[in-house]
């Protein structure tokens, strides 16, 4: 019951301070990964399954986290300590919503809370970005010693070709996520070893 509890504790401390998101909420989960004994691989896992299965981001996380730690009950206790600030601040704010609408402190909070959120996602997709792009095995000096002089013992070609697809994909022809989700898995499974 313990592990439950921890878990619970941990996952409504990361509910409590994830202003921003899934996104924004999956590196702050990132930082707790030692203690919680997930590897970085696993992680990355998350982010690619999230993709496939409904529900937010910050939830699935959470859920799959406190599973790959204690089980059922560790993915229940994680589920519900991630989802408990938000009812709780949810709650409370619309028992004082007047309040808050007019009150130039909460304006200028979210006004700073905005860029700190963007720079919390800019922080997961660049630790997720490591262990997709990167080649297995590659250190931070041994990529910036390659990096230019040979590029392909350090970075995935097809993995990098799948993000510039997808992203070209979403962002200027407007396609549909789930098609291009489940075009990119049919793809690495035949590019990527």
């Amino acid at each position: 019951m313990t592990a439950f509890f921890i878990l619970f504790l941990i996952f409504f401390r990361i509910g409590l301070i994830g202003f921003g998101g899934g996104y924004a909420i999956i590196s702050i989960i990132a930082t707790e990964l030692g203690a919680l004994g997930i590897s970085s691989q696993q992680f990355a896992d998350l982010v690619a399954v999230d993709l496939i299965v409904p529900g937010p981001l910050a939830v699935n996380g959470a859920t799959y986290v406190g599973y790959l730690n204690s089980g059922f009950w560790g993915s229940l206790a994680a589920t519900l300590g991630i989802c408990a600030p938000s009812y709780i601040v949810v709650l409370a704010v619309m028992y004082f919503i007047e309040k808050f609408k007019q009150s130039r402190f909460v304006r200028g909070f979210m006004a700073g809370v905005r860029p700190a959120a963007i720079g919390l996602i800019a922080a997961a997709s660049m630790t997720i970005g490591k262990d997709v792009f990167l080649v297995e095995g590659t250190t931070f000096q041994s990529f910036f010693g390659s990096v230019f002089s040979d590029p392909l013992s350090v970075i995935s070609p097809a993995s990098l070709l799948l993000f510039v697809l997808a992203a070209f994909a979403l962002t200027k022809l407007k396609a549909n996520p789930i098609l291009v989700t489940v075009l990119s898995g049919v793809a690495g499974a035949i590019l990527i070893p």
